[in-house]
């Protein structure tokens, strides 16, 4: 097995993401690299790589190609390509940032309005725990409507 690297792809994100990425292999064979065709269609199975990979919720940062025309009767191809997925846990954290900035002001509303000391801290807590119930389940709810296209085309 002699592979050599045939083609390399960068894709537009590569050069700017940063964080976790998965590497996948593939390897396949097709006839002699003599016959006709046989490099369009390896390019074509090649070119089918990233709507897979968008097809799975993922964008593709890059892709090598490797080939072994060693064989008499096959030409071997070996595709590594690197890819992140989007992850729906990302709106969570969004949704909870966002949740604690709105506390935040909240609480810098209530003590540039009120003395501190006159607040009835028991009555002014009741509806306090079920705004923060109501906004909680608010974010439950929304993280279920954006994961749940995501899971259905991973089921698919």
């Amino acid at each position: 097995m002699a592979y050599q690297l045939v083609q390399t792809y960068k894709y537009a994100e590569y050069t700017t993401y940063s964080g976790i990425a998965e590497r996948q292999v593939w390897d396949f064979s097709l006839g002699p690299e003599q016959f006709p065709g046989v490099m369009t269609i390896a390019d074509k199975l090649i070119n089918e790589f990233k709507q897979a990979v968008e097809d799975d919720a993922g964008t593709p940062l890059y892709l090598q190609v490797y080939c072994d025309t060693s064989p008499i009767f096959e030409t071997k191809f070996r595709i590594i390509a690197y890819a992140y997925t989007n992850s729906p846990l990302h709106w969570l954290a969004v949704v909870g940032i966002v949740m604690a900035v709105i506390a935040i002001i909240a609480w810098l509303i209530n003590w540039t309005l009120g003395s501190l000391s006159e607040v009835d801290w028991v009555e002014f807590a009741q509806p306090i725990k079920w705004t923060a119930i109501a906004i909680l389940g608010i974010a439950v709810i929304a993280a279920i409507v954006v994961a749940r296209p995501l899971l259905k085309k991973k089921e698919a």
